[in-house]
């Protein structure tokens, strides 16, 4: 049931965003390592949103948080990779200006 996927999506984005996630460093955040959101999905996934004030959250430069990923994945481990992944690339100066300049750096995961 592609819709019960959906509304369990919306539903843990709305959980996430009120927890705030783990701030990364370079403005960024992630979900926090205790609540993967797993779905029935053929490989993981990662949505940026940018906010349109940042939060008072700051990340380990001290830059506050004003973009948050939300990561889904078929398997709790998939989206720890992903996660990971995204932390290592959030305090590369070229990934946050890419971000934030609308281009979509290739975040492949094979």
């Amino acid at each position: 049931p592609v819709g019960s996927a959906a509304a369990g999506v919306r539903r843990r984005l709305a959980e996430w965003s009120r927890a705030g996630g783990v701030p990364v460093g370079g403005g960024f955040a992630v979900p926090t390592p205790d609540a993967p959101t797993v779905v029935p999905h053929s490989r993981p996934t990662a949505r940026l949103f940018l906010l349109a004030e940042p939060r008072e959250q700051t990340g380990p430069d001290g830059q506050p948080v004003d973009a948050v990923f939300f990561v889904f994945g078929p398997t709790t481990h998939a989206c720890e990779d992903l996660c990971e992944l995204i932390s290592g690339l959030a305090t590369e100066r070229s990934f946050g200006d890419a971000v934030r300049a609308g281009r979509t750096p290739d975040l492949r995961v094979r």
